[in-house]
């Protein structure tokens, strides 16, 4: 897993992080998932067999939280000492992009996600845009399928950041047109209602 050098704090890129098979069965999964319509991309995917949800999915997404405990992506609640019997939970949303799909500029609610949002990859590559508090230039960051990065402290709460619409380049080159989907990872927010997973 390749970590290239990213002049932003609290942000950490970890390539080759998603297994490919995990990587080609998720892709399989979202393709056939009904997607929610949000502005410049979906914001949450139905899936109709609620079995395929609970059989699959969840022990995917499960397989991919024991990977992030083994590297401490999460340092608030990670570490092989827990109190005995205690669940540690973190929670988790999917996100999609048709290929020329965007988010505004944003940082995520601090209500909804606590200190670490940790955001793994699926399908095509894409354009991550950081851009710290007041300043109007962005660092670029190329987010390859099956990678995983993280953000904490500075990066998390004092960095915005943003997917532009249309095509996709990195460092003047054109990235493949197809869709991409993510799955996000955070603790949990004083008003986060959605799915938990055990950490």
């Amino acid at each position: 897993m390749a970590s290239p050098p990213i002049s932003v704090p609290g942000f950490r890129m970890l390539e080759d992080f998603i297994p490919r098979d995990t990587h080609d069965r998720m892709l399989e999964l979202f393709q056939q998932a009904v997607p929610e319509q949000n502005v410049g991309h979906y914001d949450g995917f139905t899936f109709v067999d609620d079995l395929l949800l609970d059989q699959v999915i969840i022990p995917i997404l499960q397989g991919l939280l024991e990977r992030m405990r083994r590297v401490s992506v999460f340092p608030g609640i990670s570490g092989p000492k827990r109190p005995f019997g205690q669940t540690l939970a973190v929670g988790c949303t999917m996100v999609g992009y048709e290929p020329e799909g965007y988010i505004g500029r944003h940082i995520d609610s601090p209500l909804l996600s606590g200190d670490t949002v940790a955001v793994a990859s699926f399908g095509a590559p894409t354009v991550l845009n950081l851009y710290k508090e007041g300043k109007t230039r962005a660092c670029e960051v190329l987010v390859k399928p099956r990678s995983l990065y993280v953000m904490t402290d500075e990066a998390r709460h004092h960095w915005s950041h943003d997917i532009k619409p249309g095509p996709k380049h990195f460092q003047g080159k054109p990235l493949p047109l197809a869709r991409r989907y993510a799955v996000l990872f955070f603790e949990p927010g004083p008003r986060y209602d959605g799915e938990l997973l055990e950490y």
